[in-house]
C-alpha cells in the first residue's frame, strides 16, 4: 500500500511540474505576443507613413504638372517679350530662347529623376513592409497554434490531475478502512486480554480451591485412619 501511495504522489507531482512549465511557457508566449503587437503597430505606422509618401508623390506629380504649365507660360512670356522687343538682335533672342528651353529641360529632368527615385523608395518600402507583415502574421499564427496546443496539453494535464486526485481519494478511503479495521482489531485484542485476565483469575481461584479441597481430603483421611488405628492400639 505505501508503494502505491508513493507512486500516485510522484505522478501528481510530475503532472504539477509539467503544468507549471506550461504556465511559464504561456507567459513567455504572452510576452512574445505583446512584442508582436508592438511590431504590428510599428508596421501600421510605417504603412501610414508610406501612404503619406504616396500622397506626397501624387502631390509632387501634380506640382510637376503645375510647374510645366508655369514654365510653358514663362516660355510664352519670353516669346511675347521677343516679339515686343523688335529692336533686339534676332540672334540674341534665339540665344535667350535656347537658354530658357535648356533651363526648362534641366528643371524638368531633375524633377522627374527625383520623383522616380522617390517612387522607387516608396515601392521598396511598401515591399519591405509587406514582407515584414507576412513574417509577423506567420509568427502570430505559429504562436496561436502553439497556444492552442498548450491549451490542449493543459486540459489533458488537468484531467490527469483530477484522475490522480480520484486515485488519492480511493487510496485514502482504503487507508481509512484499514485504519478502522485496525482499530476494531485493537479493540478485540483489548477485549481478549481482559477475558484472558478474567480466565487467569478464575483459574487461580480454582487452583486455590483445589488446594483447600485437597488439604481437607488429606485431613479427613488422616482423621479417619486415626479413628481406626487408635482403638486397635488400645
Amino acid at each position: 500500500m505505501p508503494s502505491e501511495i508513493d507512486h500516485v504522489v510522484a505522478d501528481y507531482r510530475a503532472a504539477e511540474a509539467a503544468l507549471q512549465a506550461l504556465l511559464r511557457r504561456a507567459d513567455e508566449l504572452e510576452t512574445a505576443q505583446t512584442t508582436v503587437m508592438g511590431a504590428r503597430a510599428s508596421l501600421t505606422e510605417a504603412a501610414d507613413s508610406l501612404l503619406a509618401s504616396e500622397r506626397a508623390l501624387v502631390d509632387g506629380t501634380s506640382g510637376l504638372a503645375s510647374l510645366s504649365k508655369e514654365l510653358a507660360k514663362t516660355g510664352q512670356s519670353f516669346r511675347s517679350v521677343a516679339e515686343t522687343l523688335g529692336e533686339m538682335d534676332q540672334a540674341s533672342l534665339l540665344e535667350v530662347n535656347e537658354q530658357t528651353q535648356a533651363a526648362i529641360h534641366e528643371v524638368g529632368t531633375a524633377v522627374r529623376v527625383g520623383l522616380a527615385d522617390f517612387k522607387r523608395d516608396v515601392t521598396t518600402g511598401t515591399s519591405r513592409a509587406t514582407e515584414l507583415s507576412d513574417v509577423v502574421r506567420q509568427s502570430v499564427e505559429s504562436q496561436e497554434s502553439t497556444l492552442v496546443e498548450m491549451r490542449g496539453n493543459v486540459a489533458t494535464l488537468r484531467d490527469r490531475i483530477l484522475g490522480l486526485e480520484g486515485r488519492v481519494g480511493e487510496v485514502g478511503s482504503r487507508v481509512a478502512g484499514l485504519s478502522t479495521r485496525l482499530s476494531q482489531v485493537q479493540e478485540r485484542s483489548a477485549q481478549i486480554e481482559v477475558t484472558a485476565g478474567e480466565i487467569s483469575a478464575t483459574v487461580s481461584n480454582l487452583e486455590k480451591r483445589a488446594g483447600l479441597i485437597l488439604a481437607l481430603v488429606v485431613v479427613s483421611v488422616v482423621l479417619g485412619l486415626a479413628a481406626i488405628v487408635l482403638p486397635m492400639m488400645m
